[in-house]
């Protein structure tokens, strides 16, 4: 998770992977992407402030809208590959 807030905000290379792929799976629902907003805009809150902070935890909420829009266009076939 280091390696891919290090590249995303900051360009910093070193992250592979696909992030939705690892959530795919997964039985996420709203109420999920709410919650980890939560903690992650609180955790951001107690530990930077500044541009970069605001620019996290934009990022965060255009990622979380982005993936519970995907993971509902999904259609429960588990034999669906993401890549």
């Amino acid at each position: 998770m280091y390696a891919f807030w290090n590249a995303a905000l900051f360009g910093v290379a070193g992250f592979r992977g696909n992030p939705f792929a690892k959530h795919a799976p997964l039985a996420i629902e709203q109420k999920h992407f709410d919650r980890w907003l939560e903690l992650f805009n609180e955790t951001i809150d107690q530990h930077f402030k500044g541009a970069v902070a605001t620019d996290a935890k934009n990022r965060a909420g255009l990622m979380a809208n982005m993936f519970l829009i995907r993971l509902q266009k999904m259609t429960g076939s588990i034999d669906k590959i993401i890549v």
